[in-house]
């Protein structure tokens, strides 16, 4: 086999990192979901967001990803709505299981309440108001819309 780096070749020394590395929670880049792609600054620098935004994107994605359909998603990650689609449910169980999903879809440690669950069936539209409540104490209102 042919040597790769010639033998007079000196190569630096690389010493493991003996500084811990700080881990910051809550900084994620940003995401624009009406054109699907990340932001970036005139710089061309990436966009991060504060815990607010990075938690506001988490739900947002929860709520628009069919749980269990894809693999590289954990289990509980991701929303049922999608098996509501057609099935011509009478509009209370509807109001059931949308606040069941909502519950169930924005399940993160930095929640600590999911309150306020409005729900409302006009015909085959599925309109569902909600708040969620951060660890933090961050507080926002959510609407989510489906057609089933």
């Amino acid at each position: 086999m042919p040597q790769l780096i010639p033998s007079s070749t000196t190569l630096p020394a690389v010493a493991p990192v003996t500084t811990p590395v700080r881990v910051v929670w809550g900084v994620a880049p940003l995401f624009d979901y009406s054109q699907s792609k990340l932001l970036f600054s005139d710089s061309n620098d990436l966009l991060l967001g504060n815990e607010g935004v990075t938690l506001s994107q988490r739900i947002i994605s929860c709520l628009t990803t069919k749980r269990l359909y894809y693999q590289f998603y954990a289990a509980f990650f991701g929303s049922d709505f999608h098996t509501l689609i057609g099935q011509n449910y009478p509009p209370e169980i509807i109001k059931s299981f949308a606040e069941k999903f909502i519950k169930q879809a924005v399940t993160d440690d930095r929640v600590t309440n999911v309150k306020n669950i409005v729900v409302q069936v006009t015909g085959k539209i599925v309109t569902v108001n909600f708040t969620v409540v951060a660890v933090s104490g961050y507080e926002k209102q959510f609407q989510a819309r489906w057609s089933v």
